[in-house]
């Protein structure tokens, strides 16, 4: 099954189909379908973890007089 196989089952034009349909519109739909379907499943996206600061960079990399 590929991607427009997905769109043709839940009845949204595939990206050939409809030439004035933006890419990121698709994207948009299929994330809150996504969304619906879990809510309706009764489950929820999990946070997203805080990135950890990353280690200073090795004094070699630093251009002089910046670190």
């Amino acid at each position: 099954m590929d991607v427009g196989d997905l769109f043709r089952q839940f009845g949204v034009a595939d990206r050939y189909g409809d030439p004035d349909r933006d890419p990121k519109a698709l994207l948009k739909l299929f994330e809150d379908w996504e969304t619906e379907t879990m809510h309706a499943h009764g489950w929820a996206r999990a946070p997203q973890p805080e990135a950890r600061p990353s280690p200073p960079a090795h004094l070699s990399l630093v251009p002089r007089g910046q670190g």
